[in-house]
């Protein structure tokens, strides 16, 4: 009976030890696509005020 009662307490351990490494490797998951979103965002930031500027010299040199 005590044989069963440790396999099953080592099993719980084991079952928590993946989900603590799981858990852990999503985290670093979640951050590093906020990482990649936050780069994107500034990229598309600049990309957008690069072409209302070049919008705005075609308009005003046209004058």
């Amino acid at each position: 009976m005590s044989d069963l009662l440790s396999q099953l307490s080592s099993t719980k351990n084991k079952n928590q030890a993946l989900e603590n490494i799981l858990e852990k490797q999503l985290k670093d998951e979640g951050r590093a696509l906020e990482a990649v979103a936050k780069r994107h965002s500034k990229n598309a930031l600049l990309l957008f005020i690069t072409c209302v500027s070049l919008l705005l010299f075609a308009v005003t040199g046209s004058f």
